[in-house]
């Protein structure tokens, strides 16, 4: 069945870049967004029966108020992006500061 447009793992293996190295760390930054993406959706389809919908009781930057899955799913990226090293630092209106990740080589 033909799509109109390519999946995930289809886009990152279609794309050129000059060198192995930089394909390899865009490959594995999209895949991880992949990855958290689907612990992210797995958490929303059972919400209701885990308590996780509604207010937290916490504001965000904004001054808005914080609702328990856009924490969790803050969470989730931080987590999954900061495992490979090859983010340094991550931004969320979720947060009050930037998040710097982890330096595994360059």
């Amino acid at each position: 069945m033909s799509h109109a447009f390519p999946t995930l793992n289809e886009y990152i293996f279609q794309q050129q870049y000059r060198d192995q190295k930089e394909r390899d760390v865009l490959g594995q930054i999209l895949m991880t967004i992949g990855v958290a993406s689907k612990v992210v959706n797995t958490k929303i389809r059972s919400a209701g029966l885990s308590d996780a919908l509604g207010d937290s009781g916490v504001t965000n930057v904004q001054g808005e108020s914080q609702q328990k899955l856009d924490l969790y799913a803050n969470e989730v990226f931080k987590s999954a992006l900061s495992i490979h090293g090859h983010v340094c630092c991550i931004l969320s209106e979720e947060d009050d500061e930037a998040n710097a990740g982890p330096r595994h080589g360059s």
